[in-house]
């Protein structure tokens, strides 16, 4: 199934994810992970890597009063 589609279909309101917990707890296929690291922004490293829909994360970043966890303000994504 298509990665963009099987997102939907399961999780239609997901903007981030991370490894060790979402994808594992969830048995996210490996094109669908594969997917969301090629597509999404690289959040922090916390769970494995947390990962965040592109604008989802640009709206939240240019939010003063959201923080992400363990990235400041100033970092940016990797």
């Amino acid at each position: 199934m298509d990665p963009q589609e099987w997102l939907k279909t399961r999780f239609p309101v997901m903007k981030g994810c991370d490894e060790n917990w979402t994808m594992e707890r969830y048995d996210f296929p490996q094109n669908v992970r594969d997917w969301i690291k090629n597509n999404w922004i690289k959040v922090n490293e916390k769970g494995g890597g947390t990962y965040a829909e592109p604008k989802y994360f640009n709206d939240k970043r240019n939010d003063p009063l959201h923080a992400w966890y363990g990235m400041s303000s100033m970092d940016e994504p990797s």
